[in-house]
């Protein structure tokens, strides 16, 4: 009797440990996730906006963040920099040509862990045309965390 608890003992933290060292997938929330992003104009100032519509994945590997995978589509009308004039324009097809090309997509190229439970992510942009539009130099990562209500 005395074996077969310690081999069920054994087993459950064999199990446990196996799978909190194996590779974990999230779905981005859309409805708390933004890509946000800075351009600057002109020299003088500097113009922020967000894609406020984003889904995709993210593939965490908690022993090893470096391996962390994220891919996300961006739907490219959904840019607001809180000036409707610019959204319009950059939605045209001077820009972003939405109507055609209706989707960015984004994915990972370097990831490593940053401060307090974040991760720095380096990845590329591009329109469904597969034309690059941008390098992110540093994002960053915050994983899933219970909330108030569980």
């Amino acid at each position: 009797m005395q074996r077969s608890r310690l081999l069920l003992a054994w087993v459950v933290v064999t199990l446990v440990s196996a799978a909190t060292a194996q590779v974990q997938t999230w779905n981005i929330d859309p409805n708390h996730t933004a890509a946000q992003f800075s351009v600057r104009h002109l020299g003088i100032s500097t113009v922020r906006g967000a894609f406020t519509k984003v889904i995709g994945t993210v593939q965490y590997d908690p022993a090893n963040p470096s391996k962390t995978v994220i891919d996300a589509s961006i739907d490219a009308n959904s840019i607001d920099t809180r000036v409707e004039m610019r959204d319009n324009d950059l939605r045209s097809p001077s820009y972003f040509d939405v109507a055609k090309f209706p989707t960015v997509a984004f994915k990972s190229k370097k990831v490593e862990a940053g401060e307090a439970g974040k991760l720095k992510v380096t990845g590329d942009l591009h329109d469904s045309r597969r034309h690059q539009r941008g390098r992110s130099r540093c994002g960053s990562l915050q994983g899933p965390h219970q909330g108030p209500l569980g």
